[in-house]
């Protein structure tokens, strides 16, 4: 019988805490959890879990995390008439002016602009 080295192991199950990892941020992004804790939570080490999820995903775990948030927060934006903080916090900003300014940065307009525009395109 021959030792297992991690090079005959099926890419799957190297990628299965991955995964594990993008289904815990998927099920709930206005959760605050840390890189520890979600490496923890998929079975894997901090290192392995960054690495591994640029690899398949080619996006960091924050920039994953913060493009869920935003779209979250456009949707709710342009679907609801829920008030601007709700959706912060929905999207998991403890401060409203962190949302704002986090919106600002990732779409070059505020919530209350995008909320505007969008209102305005759909009457026409």
């Amino acid at each position: 019988m021959t030792a297992t080295t991690n090079h005959n192991i099926h890419p799957f199950y190297k990628s299965k805490p991955i995964y594990m990892a993008l289904n815990i941020i998927n099920e709930d992004v206005s959760h605050h959890i840390k890189l520890k804790q979600l490496a923890r939570q998929s079975g894997t080490n901090e290192c392995t879990l960054k690495k591994g999820f640029r690899s398949l995903f080619n996006i960091s775990i924050y920039q994953y995390l913060l493009k869920s948030r935003m779209m979250k927060a456009k949707k709710l934006l342009q679907d609801s008439s829920l008030k601007q903080k709700d959706i912060a916090y929905m999207c998991g900003y403890e401060s409203h002016a962190g949302f704002v300014t986090a919106f600002r940065k990732y779409y070059g307009q505020t919530p209350g602009e995008y909320r505007k525009k969008s209102f305005i395109n759909d009457t026409n």
